[in-house]
């Protein structure tokens, strides 16, 4: 039904609205995505894809809850269990995380190399140490920053607050969701620049 509908919305565009639809957001599922290029709505003119942020946030999440539960039998390097304590991967500290993501990727939109730092920066940001400076050194320098630690050296207000920390060889583990290798790496940061979500485009009520 979905891709029947797209379809139908793509293939009448011009002649009812004058108008192409040649940008699509949409999760990492292709399957329509690829059923409508397979239509050429728009001969001569190509249709470009961008992940929805909230479907990659949320993926994140899942990259993490996925690293708890293969972790079960083993240990990281300092010998503790990865989840339930403080300083562990906690459901707590995964929503953190995934949030801290979600964050960075929006207050950053159409520039790459700030998208790509601020996801580099998140786990660094919640990692437990003794120097605020080191622990928060690649978190975006700026009034409006998501890190309230760099924000309030810049406004000279006292909002910041280590809502999480975790311990470093916790931070060792997730370490690759947020590389280059994984949820930061170009190809998808590049999906991810327009900053939006498909969410309105499922409610009803929205479009009413």
């Amino acid at each position: 039904m979905e891709i029947t509908g797209l379809k139908r919305i793509y293939n009448r565009s011009v002649r009812n609205n004058k108008l192409r639809y040649t940008f699509y957001i949409g999760d990492s599922d292709t399957k329509s995505f690829n059923e409508l290029k397979n239509t050429n709505p728009y001969p001569g003119h190509d249709l470009v894809k961008g992940e929805c942020i909230g479907h990659v946030q949320k993926r994140v999440g899942g990259r993490l809850r996925k690293i708890k539960t293969n972790y079960k039998g083993k240990k990281p390097s300092d010998g503790k269990g990865i989840g339930r304590a403080k300083g562990r991967l906690t459901d707590k500290v995964t929503n953190t995380l995934q949030n801290h993501y979600g964050v960075a990727i929006r207050q950053n939109t159409h520039i790459l190399y700030l998208m790509k730092k601020a996801v580099a920066a998140v786990v660094q940001h919640s990692t437990s140490q003794a120097n605020p400076e080191f622990r928060h050194r690649f978190c975006p320098h700026a009034k409006d920053s998501w890190c309230k630690f760099q924000r309030d050296k810049l406004t000279g207000e006292s909002t910041y607050k280590e809502h999480v920390n975790i311990d470093p060889a916790v931070a060792k583990v997730i370490e690759p969701v947020f590389s280059s290798a994984d949820r930061g790496s170009d190809d998808l940061i590049r999906k991810c620049l327009h900053g939006e979500t498909q969410n309105v485009n499922e409610a009803l009520n929205n479009i009413m």
